[in-house]
């Protein structure tokens, strides 16, 4: 009775412990029953011993003595375990809350992680069901331990609890217990009768949480991994870390080698999920969990062979497995039909169908990232994934065994490739309806084709179909008929959308390569719809209005700046209210009655810390000295938390005030201090990093949390959804929930922007490589003539061509004003974004800038190409690219004033990637202007030189520094053909001479 008694009393103050994380672990830590005294357990492996040392906060405690010497001894002998399970969702509830870092949580979490996650299997327990409740519990804490937060303290607690899990053996046996039971045999469990329903509802929570947990760890390992090599690399390890994140520990052993309990890899328990009919959550955790295992998986030996599952059920390769689901279907059983047997390929196959991407995108996202992770990192897993396919065997409408030569009658089961071939046959419907979805099969898509020789049959299989797969691709671009007038305020779709269309235009530029491998690049299906897409229909082409769709940088003047004003004004008030909440507790000492006012402690206990430190650090800031001087009052004490509600409220006023970009007057007091909160950096205390994706490379999805986790903004303040709910964690609506939301609100907005601006990014670079593939080498990779150009050893017969074969190829249909547009269109965007890119917060401009600067160059020559065509460019028309070109080298170069010096030691990465396409558009324009002003007056060709000259005299000396560097490459080569034409008739010689001197 007084187990119970004490289990309802700690029950009831896991809501409190997520409501005032820091006060309520305080207050109980300093109780008997979680009082922390002595080591560890003696029950405990010398290894785990060993390993949660580094769990260790400051001082030695590490045991709960009256938990490990009378409540857990009670707990045994009756069976029941009221009083652990409290414990177990108060160590959640704390970790949730940000408590994890707290030296008093090193003790609970080590009772949680060696008493309970490793010796609970070994337990008497009444009902079979409470076996499974009690490791639902620890593994939910476990996976509260490893979920990502700001702050090292954070991260070193993460990853201490990451290692020790993958490295003790018995951690590793008793945290993956449930996968002991594949999917089949818990159906079998289930389908035995009522009696066992709730051990199997048990049993499946278990998995649930089992598979929860997987990604989690995983990805905590590759940080781990990432961590240690780069340590290593800087000489802080004197040993080379394991390049595998699973390395060879014992989580590794367990998942690809073979099961701590002997039998097959965990591996192929985790697969059979996705197909186990009974509880519709298994399979969306399946799909994540795999993913993450292909990421952190090693290479060898491939993962298909601990995956046999995935293997097409009549495949030579699919070997012995796990229970009844790995049976063979020409080997099984009489008594057991195709249908007794769990496909998980099939599963995997029906989420990546487009009926999936209807009825759950979120199962159908999961699905193209696990098959993207397979054709990144697995070939062989994703090469079973995808083949044998029906699509290869459709030829005059009939399916393998309707009068075709196959060697079997069963007909071939539907194949992954068949689902994206599907999927991308509604392209046009998806893409509006749900483009994330479409985002997700195209990008799996293209990792198919960037799958090398491995996955080079699926490729040849969608190649079979060439007209087909490129109307499929096409309809992922933007529709012809689509209104020009675009909706700001749906940054998000529109990234979705623009991603869809950077993974359509890699795969036909792939297939574009391919074409001109092959010879027939003219007469190919992609070759002719690119011409297609040339041909002016109303007002432009096609390709027109998608290069204006493309480089047109949508600018979010203030955004950044708001977002940063918004999360500063929260740092400020949590710091004001975490100081007072500690002066409070200081004041009222152990035992005291907590209050209702504002002073109890924040709802997130890292985000009290951090914002703590960060107030601390602004008060002793030089900047502060007036304004804790004027708040001081006779005795002279300060009022340090007046002065920060004072400069958050400043803060607000920012953010409200004309999108954040206000500036007080510098003889304000507050507007000094609040520049030192800019300088400092304080919206550091709450910005945490956005939650990890689905993809292998773990970034953040497209939406409100790209750039930082908003949401935990919202749950740290006490403003989230579930605030006040008792089945929820997060505190009652508080002092900080409006600003809170007000934060989140602009943090969003702020990651909606940049998600577009990334999707955008990569929609152009994947253009700039098709619109290449498209113009041939001599247009879009001309280093040769350029060199031989700026050392003037060009053949006579090609002085008056600059692309002597087959000028633009492709893209020949193509008229000189739509190109002279499209350049045109190219250089406007590229001034906006490298305007865009000062502005404070907007980084992701100058990305876009650069690449850019790489568009402005291919669009440029491809212009200049048609001189020597029958619809060349008139004289006043190459002019004006001419002048254009050389404004815009002469602006960024200029402002980047050491990046175009060549060599390796002098050439930085940011004027780099400006200098050689720009300074190679400035070349090549001017070399169309001279060719066309030669049917001009003298007179109008020299104003006109003399012009483009003076617009280049700024960059003379850097362009003779880059061309006097020893082995400056193709800078020094673009510098010398540049400097060439300066010279020829374009700068009076005084002004060589004076440029050259500055040179």
């Amino acid at each position: 009775a007084g187990v119970k008694r004490a289990a309802l009393a700690l029950a009831a103050a896991a809501p409190l412990a997520a409501a005032a994380p820091t006060a309520a672990l305080d207050e109980l830590t300093a109780a008997p029953l979680l009082r922390a005294d002595g080591e560890a357990s003696s029950s405990a492996s010398g290894f785990a011993s060993n390993a949660l040392a580094s769990l260790r906060g400051e001082g030695p405690a590490v045991g709960l003595t009256m938990f490990e010497r009378a409540v857990l001894p009670a707990e045994r002998a009756a069976g029941e375990y009221p009083l652990t399970l409290a414990l177990l969702r108060l160590v959640e509830a704390l970790l949730s809350s940000g408590a994890g870092p707290a030296p008093a949580m090193t003790p609970l979490l080590q009772h949680a992680l060696v008493e309970v996650l490793t010796q609970h299997g070994a337990w008497r327990y009444r009902r079979h069901a409470d076996r499974w409740e009690m490791h639902a519990a620890v593994v939910r804490a476990l996976t509260s331990a490893l979920a990502p937060r700001p702050g090292p303290a954070n991260a070193a607690r993460r990853a201490a609890v990451a290692g020790f899990v993958a490295r003790d053996a018995g951690a590793v046996a008793a945290a993956l217990a449930p996968l002991a039971l594949d999917a089949a045999a818990l159906r079998s469990m289930h389908e035995e009768g009522a009696w066992r329903a709730s051990e199997v509802a048990a049993a499946e929570d278990a998995v649930a949480a089992t598979l929860s947990v997987l990604p989690a760890l995983l990805r905590a390992l590759e940080v781990n991994a990432a961590t240690s090599a780069t340590a290593f690399a800087s000489g802080r390890l004197d040993s080379n870390p394991a390049v595998e994140p699973l390395g060879g520990g014992a989580l590794a052993r367990a998942l690809l080698v073979e099961a701590p309990w002997g039998g097959p890899p965990l591996a192929a328990a985790v697969a059979s999920y996705a197909a186990y009919p009974y509880a519709a959550a298994c399979c969306p955790l399946v799909l994540p969990a795999l993913a993450a295992l292909c990421a952190a998986a090693p290479a060898e030996p491939p993962l298909a062979c601990a995956l046999p599952l995935l293997a097409p059920r009549n495949s030579k390769r699919l070997g012995g497995g796990f229970g009844s689901a790995l049976l063979l279907l020409g080997k099984e059983d009489e008594r057991l039909s195709a249908s007794d047997v769990l496909d998980a390929r099939a599963a995997v196959v029906r989420a990546l169908a487009p009926a999936m991407a209807r009825a759950d995108p979120d199962l159908a996202c999961a699905a193209a990232a696990f098959l993207t992770a397979a054709a990144e990192r697995q070939p062989m897993l994703a090469e079973s994934l995808l083949l044998p396919a029906r699509l290869a065997f459709k030829r005059g409408g009939h399916e393998p065994g309707e009068g075709s030569d196959s060697e079997s009658d069963e007909p071939v089961a539907p194949s992954a490739l068949d689902s994206i071939w599907d999927s991308l046959g509604e392209a046009k419907a998806t893409r509006a309806s749900n483009p994330r979805a479409l985002a997700g099969t195209t990008r799996a898509t293209a990792a198919l084709y960037a799958g090398g020789r491995a996955l080079s049959g699926a490729v040849d299989v969608l190649r079979s179909r060439p007209e087909e797969l490129v109307t499929r691709l096409e309809q992922c671009l933007e529709p012809s008929d689509t209104d020009d007038a675009t909706d700001d305020d749906d940054d998000e779709t529109e990234a979705h959308r623009l991603a869809a269309e950077a993974n359509a235009l890699a795969v036909l530029a792939s297939e574009t390569l391919a074409a001109r491998r092959g010879g027939d690049v003219e007469t190919s299906a992609v070759g002719a719809a690119i011409k297609r897409w040339c041909v002016v229909e109303g007002r432009e082409s096609v390709l027109l209005r998608w290069v204006r769709r493309w480089t047109k940088p949508r600018r979010a003047a203030g955004v950044f700046a708001a977002a940063r004003s918004r999360a500063h004004a929260v740092a400020l008030r949590a710091a004001a209210y975490a100081e007072r909440a500690a002066a409070t507790r200081a004041a009222a000492g152990f035992g005291a009655s907590p209050s209702h006012d504002d002073a109890a402690s924040l709802p997130d206990a890292t985000l009290e810390t951090n914002a703590l430190a960060s107030g601390r650090a602004l008060l002793s800031h030089a900047a502060a000295v007036e304004l804790l001087a004027q708040s001081a009052d006779i005795s002279g004490n300060v009022d340090r938390v007046a002065v920060l509600e004072a400069v958050a409220a400043a803060a607000e006023s920012s953010a409200a005030a004309a999108n954040g970009s206000a500036r007080r007057s510098l003889n304000d007091p507050v507007g000094r201090v609040l520049d030192a909160a800019r300088e400092l950096r304080l919206e550091r205390a709450i910005l945490a990093p956005p939650p990890p994706g689905l993809w292998t490379d773990g970034a953040p999805e497209y939406g409100g949390d790209f750039l930082w986790d908003a949401s935990w903004v919202e749950r740290a303040t006490g403003g989230g959804e579930c605030a006040g709910e008792d089945v929820g964690w997060g505190a009652p609506e508080g002092p900080l929930a409006k600003p809170g939301r007000e934060a989140a609100a602009a943090l969003r907005v702020a990651g909606r922007v940049a998600s577009r601006a990334s999707a955008q990014l990569a929609a152009l670079s994947s253009a700039v490589d098709l619109l290449a593939a498209a113009a041939g080498p001599s247009v879009a990779d001309p280093r040769d003539f350029c060199l031989a150009s700026a050392l003037d050893d060009v053949p006579q017969d090609l002085r008056g061509s600059l692309f002597h074969e087959k000028p633009a190829e492709l893209l020949s249909s193509w008229s000189v004003h739509e190109r002279a547009a499209a350049a045109r269109a190219a250089l406007g965007a590229f001034d906006d974004a490298l305007e865009a890119s000062d502005e404070e917060g907007a980084e992701h401009f100058a990305a876009l800038a650069a690449e850019l600067a790489d568009a402005v160059a291919l669009l440029v020559r491809v212009w200049a190409s048609a001189v020597d065509t029958d619809d060349p460019p008139e004289s006043s028309e190459a002019f004006e690219m001419a002048r254009a070109t050389a404004r815009a080298a002469a602006r960024a170069l200029s402002r980047r004033g050491d990046g175009v010096a060549a060599g390796s030691a002098q050439t930085t990465a940011a004027g780099a990637v400006f200098a050689r396409p720009l300074l190679s558009a400035t070349t090549a324009a001017i070399r169309a202007w001279r060719i066309t002003a030669e049917a001009t007056a003298p007179t109008a060709r020299l104003v006109e030189g003399a012009e483009l000259g003076q617009r280049l005299l700024p960059l003379m000396h850097m362009l003779c520094a880059a061309a006097a560097t020893p082995f400056g490459g193709q800078d020094g080569a673009l510098a010398l053909g540049l400097l060439h034409e300066m010279c020829d008739g374009m700068l009076s010689p005084s002004a060589l001479a004076g440029g050259a001197k500055q040179g």
